[in-house]
């Protein structure tokens, strides 16, 4: 199947590089005076990797958020944010796929998006996307599993196993 790239908007964007800039001038504000006093004392020879931890935290920051990949394997979807956030949402457990708009967080740097109502478990669970064709990752999600239908814009399940869904998937 095909691997989606996440949409990315001007606003989320701007939002999450005035933060990591932000928390960089925090952090380097933080520890360079405390890096200046410990090395005109000579007592702390690791004064300078604290400071480069310090630098450091907006990039790790920034590496968790980007890129942000979407993909079918095995009969699930695998969402990718950074080096280290990773969903799998088997295919047969999602219940539903609308778009929605939304500044809520969620591994998209996009206010248009897919909310991806699912089960896991006994759990009622519900994440937001954002791939960059949302009409062609809902047909490929369709093409997927029988139970799933196409409805003016929105995935809707009509077969397959009996979902455990209430109002607090919305």
């Amino acid at each position: 199947m095909r691997a989606y790239r996440s949409r990315i908007d001007t606003m989320p964007m701007t939002v999450v590089i005035v933060a990591l800039v932000v928390v960089d001038a925090a952090a380097i504000g933080v520890g360079a005076p405390i890096l200046e006093q410990q090395l005109s004392e000579q007592r702390a020879p690791w004064a300078p990797f604290l400071l480069f931890l310090a630098a450091s935290l907006p990039v790790l920051l920034a590496l968790t958020a980007i890129p942000i990949r979407y993909r079918f394997l095995n009969r699930g979807l695998e969402i990718r944010s950074g080096l280290a956030l990773r969903w799998h949402i088997p295919v047969s457990n999602i219940h539903r796929a609308v778009p929605v708009v939304s500044l809520r967080p969620a591994p998209a740097l996009s206010v248009q998006r897919l909310r991806l109502d699912y089960q896991d478990g006994t759990r009622v669970c519900s994440i937001q996307i954002a791939p960059t064709t949302p009409d062609l990752f809902l047909h490929d999600l369709v093409s997927l599993d029988e139970g799933l239908s196409l409805d003016q814009g929105s995935v809707v399940r009509h077969g397959g196993p009996i979902l455990l869904f209430d109002a607090s998937a919305s």
